[in-house]
């Protein structure tokens, strides 16, 4: 599963958190998922959150396709 961030232009921790959950929930199915397109203030509010260690990221959708 590709999930592209591009357009998420706020830092929400409640938001954010339901994404962590998602990715859990995703991998407990047998899915993979990758993140993409995390905006710098984003990915700050997320490293505060549990379970982001375990969450794959790549730079842009590009490259979360090749993976």
């Amino acid at each position: 599963i590709v999930l592209d961030l591009t357009g998420m232009t706020s830092a929400d921790p409640h938001t954010l958190d339901h994404v962590v959950r998602f990715v859990g929930a995703a991998r407990l199915l047998g899915a993979r998922c990758v993140l993409c397109g995390l905006r710098p203030e984003v990915a700050g509010v997320m490293c505060g959150l549990e379970g982001w260690q375990t969450i794959e990221a790549v730079r842009d959708l590009r490259e979360a396709l090749r993976r």
